[in-house]
């Protein structure tokens, strides 16, 4: 008993010092959270630094003049490919992400493993690659075994685990970030360094390469087992053989080089801007920058590292009804941008200084706006990255490269040329900004969708639209209607997710808890009543339909007047505002307004309260109901025009009634604002917790 208490222990204090997203959305600190994010990046950061120095001076000691330059040439290739690999994996998350949103998470340990298996097959492709230049070497070329020969072989060894590595840990990064202790993350570099010093007396310049080997093996083991940790934690075994059939297979090629291509020019840019830079006979000015470049490399790779670690909260924060919450946290990184891009700046200068050992005057004044601009667009790229944005980082990335070849061939001093790709580089962080404005909701066609997004989606659609509706019966005798509707649930998203795959490109189906499923048609209906009847087993109580509106909105006041989404109002009471509404009902109770600056009222709560204010507000703007789960606090959200706008938080403690008159009505409220319509009148409410009385037979 004594081991479980100290775990749990370490639980809680774990727990304590854990900062979220919802510090930064709900009103909390958000310097707080910036220096939670930061704080591990920070110390890694340094450690290779100094790690640097000391590998720079080693390799152009191991290596001759042009045998150096094409040692970093090497490793900008393995890290152009790795950089690639990890952005086309974008698409095996995206399926994780939809499998776990549709409630099928029994498929997502298939998925993983068959992408392992394309990414097994990918890392045998540069150790075959390297053997086969080996073996030439040795047999065509009559050369002796040597070092360069047993480096190459590693760097190809270190891409060949990084590939199948990342791949795992994409599999579970897609829900969920895998956390590591920070020895973990240090102790490796810190290692490898140590065995080459250690194994220099004994191996000379062999102790390099066979060093290089162990770091990768090491890295990825350390990685594998934290990794492994979180899929035992959320049960998924993807390493293991599975009953229920083959996976889905990736069939989005285009998207996968897409995404691989835009995130690898991304991370490669530092490299490439390196290699333009390349050394000239009897040109000074010019050897001087590319020393410095070479000297300042991991600061200039910090410049986007810190803003990968954004990603994973801006993927959370990626649903249409979340836009509030994520310009808030957009706004944060904007200010982060500026703030990390000096301090890397100041770093660069004093690792150059300690690596050149001289001062470089001027120099030191013309990188300040390329360190600024790199810190700035990176998180301008993560952003649109997260949002699939990929033909504008494509755009961006071919105008860096446009710059910098320009800027190459056009001036004799390149150093006149940096303040120039500073301001290209802003300007693109600029017009991604610009980009991303735009709607980025996801298309929704041919899917099951939440209740809001398919509200805002079919209220904007300007085609000639019918929606329809299926309801199914409650059965007679049961003594718990909660009990029901929890059992109905996963009844109502195999049908919508059945539609909807029969709608293709013509419709999208949403689940109207507790008892219904919507849908819309913009052309001949492909759902006869049979297939609806076959597919609801039996308990469908009706199929109806509206008459074909002239758009969207017309089609959705029709569906709000046959009481399609199973609300209506009890009264004649005047339209009112949602927190006056609030205030009169429950009398006792916070709201948060989203976007609002300052704490608010949430600020001081604890973050576990936090969290789950968070998860429940967002799943009540998406679907319009309240999961049935124990805790403190009762949550309802309003959604203004698909946008979540207002968390209300009550104490359980106040009046149940009330709480659950006030839940009927903030869902009502709802529908009104994105319909744009109000509900019809009903003496008795059929609210999305009181199930409506089944009607005898199924009818067209």
């Amino acid at each position: 008993m004594r081991g479980i208490d100290d775990w749990l222990g370490r639980q809680a204090r774990r727990e304590r010092r854990l900062v979220t997203l919802e510090e930064v959305v709900l009103g909390g600190n958000p310097a707080r959270y910036a220096r939670y994010r930061l704080r591990f990046f920070g110390v890694r950061a340094l450690t290779s630094a100094v790690l640097h120095v000391l590998r720079l001076t080693l390799l152009r000691f191991v290596f001759a003049h042009q045998t150096f330059f094409t040692v970093l040439l090497l490793n900008a290739v393995a890290g152009l490919a790795s950089s690639f690999w990890w952005g086309g994996l974008e698409v095996m998350r995206e399926r994780v992400r939809r499998l776990a949103r549709d409630g099928d998470r029994r498929h997502i340990p298939g998925e993983i493993r068959h992408w392992l298996a394309i990414a097994a097959v990918l890392a045998a492709v540069p150790l075959a690659a390297s053997l086969g230049w080996v073996g030439w070497q040795l047999t065509a070329r009559h050369r002796h075994f040597n070092v360069l020969q047993l480096y190459v072989f590693s760097v190809a060894f270190r891409l060949a685990v990084q590939l199948v590595v990342e791949t795992l840990h994409s599999g579970v990064y897609a829900l969920r970030r895998v956390y590591r202790p920070l020895v973990s993350i240090v102790a490796v570099e810190l290692a490898s360094f140590v065995g080459v010093l250690g194994l220099w007396p004994w191996l000379g310049r062999w102790a390099f390469p066979i060093a290089t080997l162990a770091s990768a093996v090491a890295s990825g083991a350390v990685v594998v087992r934290y990794t492994l940790r979180a899929y035992h934690l959320l049960g998924w075994l993807p390493l293991r053989a599975l009953p229920d059939g083959a996976p889905a297979r990736p069939r989005r090629l285009a998207q996968l080089l897409a995404a691989g291509a835009s995130y690898a020019l991304m991370k490669m840019d530092a490299v490439l801007m390196v290699a333009l830079f390349h050394l000239r006979p009897g040109e000074s000015a010019q050897t001087k920058l590319f020393l410095f470049f070479v000297a300042v490399g991991p600061a200039v790779q910090a410049g986007f590292d810190w803003a990968q670690l954004l990603y994973f909260d801006l993927k959370r924060l990626g649903p249409a009804v979340l836009c509030g919450f994520r310009r808030r946290y957009e706004e944060l990184a904007a200010r982060l941008g500026w703030l990390v891009g000096a301090l890397l700046w100041a770093a660069a200068c004093l690792l150059a200084t300690a690596i050149l050992r001289r001062n470089l005057g001027l120099l030191y004044l013309l990188v300040a706006p390329f360190f600024l601009s790199r810190s700035v667009l990176a998180r301008a790229q993560v952003v649109a990255f997260a949002r699939r944005r990929y033909a504008a980082l494509l755009g961006g990335g071919v105008a860096l490269l446009a710059a910098m070849w320009g800027l190459r061939t056009g001036l004799p001093d390149e150093r006149v040329g940096l303040p120039v790709l500073a301001a290209v580089a802003f300007a693109t962080a600029w017009l991604l900004d610009r980009t991303d404005r735009a709607s980025d909701a996801d298309g929704v066609a041919g899917r099951a969708v939440p209740l809001t997004e398919w509200l805002a989606h079919v209220r904007a659609v300007p085609a000639p639209v019918r929606i329809r509706a299926v309801r199914f019966a409650r059965p007679r005798g049961l003594a718990s209607p909660h009990g029901w509707a929890e059992e109905n649930r996963w009844r109502l998203r195999q049908v919508a997710r059945r539609i909807g795959r029969r709608l293709k490109t013509r419709g999208a189906a949403a689940v109207v808890h507790p008892d219904r499923v919507v849908w819309y048609e913009t052309g001949p209906s492909p759902l006869g009543v049979r297939r609806l009847v076959g597919w609801g087993g039996g308990l469908l109580a009706s199929v109806d339909d509206t008459p074909v509106g002239r758009d969207g909105e017309a089609a959705l006041r029709a569906a709000a007047e046959r009481g399609f989404f199973g609300l209506a109002s009890a009264s004649r009471r005047e339209p009112e505002e949602p927190e006056a509404a609030f205030a009169r009902i429950v009398r006792r109770g916070l709201v948060h307004a989203v976007g609002a600056a300052g704490p608010g009222p949430l600020g001081a709560l604890p973050v576990r309260d936090k969290r789950k204010i968070f998860a429940e507000a967002v799943h009540f703007a998406g679907h319009l109901h309240a999961r049935e789960r124990r805790g403190r606090w009762d949550v309802t959200s309003f959604a203004a025009h698909g946008e979540l706008a207002l968390i209300f938080v009550v104490d359980r403690r106040v009046d149940r009634r009330a709480r659950l008159r006030w839940r009927r009505l903030v869902a009502r409220m709802n529908v009104e604002a994105a319909t744009g319509a109000p509900l019809p009148q009903s003496v008795e409410p059929r609210g999305l917790h009181a199930p409506s009385r089944p009607r005898a037979g199924v009818h067209p």
